[in-house]
Protein backbone atom coordinates (compact mmCIF):
# COMPACT_ATOMS: atom_id res chain seq x y z
CA UNK A 1 0.00 0.00 0.00
CA UNK A 2 2.78 2.43 0.91
CA UNK A 3 4.72 1.85 -2.30
CA UNK A 4 1.62 2.38 -4.44
CA UNK A 5 0.88 5.56 -2.49
CA UNK A 6 4.36 6.98 -3.09
CA UNK A 7 4.63 6.08 -6.76
CA UNK A 8 1.14 7.48 -7.45
CA UNK A 9 2.10 10.81 -5.90
CA UNK A 10 5.13 10.97 -8.21
CA UNK A 11 3.22 9.64 -11.21
CA UNK A 12 5.98 7.09 -11.70
CA UNK A 13 4.23 5.05 -14.38
CA UNK A 14 6.55 2.05 -14.49
CA UNK A 15 6.70 1.62 -10.71
CA UNK A 16 2.95 2.06 -10.45
CA UNK A 17 2.41 -0.60 -13.09
CA UNK A 18 4.93 -3.05 -11.59
CA UNK A 19 3.64 -2.73 -8.04
CA UNK A 20 0.00 -2.91 -9.13
CA UNK A 21 0.85 -6.26 -10.76
CA UNK A 22 2.53 -7.41 -7.53
CA UNK A 23 -0.44 -6.20 -5.47
CA UNK A 24 -2.86 -8.14 -7.66
CA UNK A 25 -0.69 -11.22 -7.25
CA UNK A 26 -0.85 -10.77 -3.49
CA UNK A 27 -4.64 -10.64 -3.62
CA UNK A 28 -5.16 -6.90 -3.21
CA UNK A 29 -8.58 -6.03 -4.66
CA UNK A 30 -8.69 -4.02 -7.88
CA UNK A 31 -10.74 -1.29 -6.13
CA UNK A 32 -7.92 -0.83 -3.62
CA UNK A 33 -5.28 -0.56 -6.34
CA UNK A 34 -7.42 1.95 -8.24
CA UNK A 35 -7.96 4.06 -5.12
CA UNK A 36 -4.25 4.13 -4.33
CA UNK A 37 -3.49 5.22 -7.90
CA UNK A 38 -5.47 8.39 -7.13
CA UNK A 39 -3.88 8.79 -3.67
CA UNK A 40 -7.14 7.94 -1.93
CA UNK A 41 -7.47 5.36 0.84
CA UNK A 42 -8.88 2.07 -0.43
CA UNK A 43 -12.26 0.95 0.86
CA UNK A 44 -12.14 -1.33 3.90
CA UNK A 45 -8.41 -0.80 4.47
CA UNK A 46 -7.28 -2.26 7.82
CA UNK A 47 -6.40 0.39 10.42
CA UNK A 48 -2.63 -0.18 10.33
CA UNK A 49 -2.48 0.01 6.55
CA UNK A 50 -4.64 3.14 6.53
CA UNK A 51 -2.25 4.72 9.03
CA UNK A 52 0.76 3.82 6.85
CA UNK A 53 -1.05 5.29 3.81
CA UNK A 54 -1.78 8.54 5.68
CA UNK A 55 1.83 8.72 6.85
CA UNK A 56 3.19 8.17 3.33
CA UNK A 57 0.86 10.84 1.94
CA UNK A 58 2.06 13.32 4.55
CA UNK A 59 5.67 12.66 3.57
CA UNK A 60 5.16 12.87 -0.20
CA UNK A 61 2.58 15.66 -0.32
CA UNK A 62 3.40 17.84 2.69
CA UNK A 63 7.10 16.93 3.04
CA UNK A 64 6.45 16.73 6.78
CA UNK A 65 4.55 14.60 9.24
CA UNK A 66 2.50 16.21 12.00
CA UNK A 67 3.66 15.25 15.49
CA UNK A 68 0.33 13.58 16.29
CA UNK A 69 0.51 11.38 13.18
CA UNK A 70 4.14 10.50 13.88
CA UNK A 71 3.22 9.54 17.44
CA UNK A 72 0.39 7.36 16.19
CA UNK A 73 2.76 5.59 13.78
CA UNK A 74 5.33 4.95 16.53
CA UNK A 75 2.60 3.73 18.89
CA UNK A 76 1.29 1.35 16.22
CA UNK A 77 4.48 0.09 14.56
CA UNK A 78 7.12 0.79 17.22
CA UNK A 79 10.39 2.64 16.67
CA UNK A 80 11.87 -0.09 14.47
CA UNK A 81 8.72 -0.36 12.38
CA UNK A 82 8.66 3.41 11.93
CA UNK A 83 12.25 3.36 10.69
CA UNK A 84 11.35 0.61 8.21
CA UNK A 85 8.32 2.60 7.03
CA UNK A 86 10.30 5.83 6.58
CA UNK A 87 13.09 3.95 4.79
CA UNK A 88 10.60 2.29 2.43
CA UNK A 89 9.01 5.65 1.65
CA UNK A 90 12.43 7.21 1.06
CA UNK A 91 13.55 4.37 -1.20
CA UNK A 92 10.47 4.73 -3.38
CA UNK A 93 10.68 8.52 -3.40
CA UNK A 94 14.15 8.17 -4.91
CA UNK A 95 13.08 5.40 -7.28
CA UNK A 96 10.04 7.40 -8.40
CA UNK A 97 12.13 10.52 -8.96
CA UNK A 98 14.55 8.62 -11.19
CA UNK A 99 11.83 6.85 -13.15
CA UNK A 100 9.96 10.12 -13.64
CA UNK A 101 13.07 12.09 -14.67
CA UNK A 102 13.98 9.49 -17.26
CA UNK A 103 10.34 9.19 -18.40
CA UNK A 104 10.27 5.41 -17.95
CA UNK A 105 6.81 4.38 -19.18
CA UNK A 106 4.64 1.53 -18.06
CA UNK A 107 4.56 -1.36 -20.53
CA UNK A 108 1.64 -1.22 -22.94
Amino acid sequence: MVILTVVAAWQAEYAGYAHAVAARGAGVPEASIAALATRKPPPDLPAGQLLAHRFALAVVEDHDVPDALYGEVVATFGEDGTVVLVTLIGQYLATSALLTCFRVPAPN
